[in-house]
């Protein structure tokens, strides 16, 4: 009963991810690194050769910030609730492969970890399942 019980709970921690953003670096311009400020994020992950930008915000309902990453890697200016970002090709296919990403564009929601200190603390955990747009 107990090996049981260990299995159903390592294997629901397990389906969902982690991400470290002092490990994982994305640009949101030239020079200015990424930096997350907020205790919750929505991911989006999309590719702005294939996705209009704005079509995709439109669908989005939830209040938290989003976190806009795009693989074809252009770069967009920041607005209040939109922080775009993308990295090298590594990274982005680190972030693809980590989070189990099929096709694209997908959404996600992320939040701080609450073992670390909040301030200091860049590791997110994964908080939803992917959905797809």
């Amino acid at each position: 009963m107990v090996a049981a019980t260990f299995a159903y709970y390592n294997m629901k921690f397990s389906t969902f991810n982690f991400i470290d953003f002092n490990k994982v670096i994305l640009y949101e311009s030239k020079s200015d690194i990424f930096t997350p400020n907020a205790e919750r994020y929505l991911v989006l992950i999309y590719s702005s050769k294939k996705d209009d930008i704005n079509r995709l915000l439109k669908h989005v309902t939830v209040d938290e910030p989003i976190l806009a990453i795009d693989l074809a890697q252009h770069r967009f200016q920041n607005s209040k609730r939109v922080r775009f970002a993308t990295g090298g090709m590594n990274t982005l296919l680190k972030l693809v492969h980590r989070f189990h990403v099929v096709q694209i564009p997908v959404a996600f929601s992320i939040e701080k970890t609450s073992n670390q200190p909040s301030n200091n603390s860049k590791n997110y955990k994964q908080d939803s399942h992917l959905e797809l747009f």
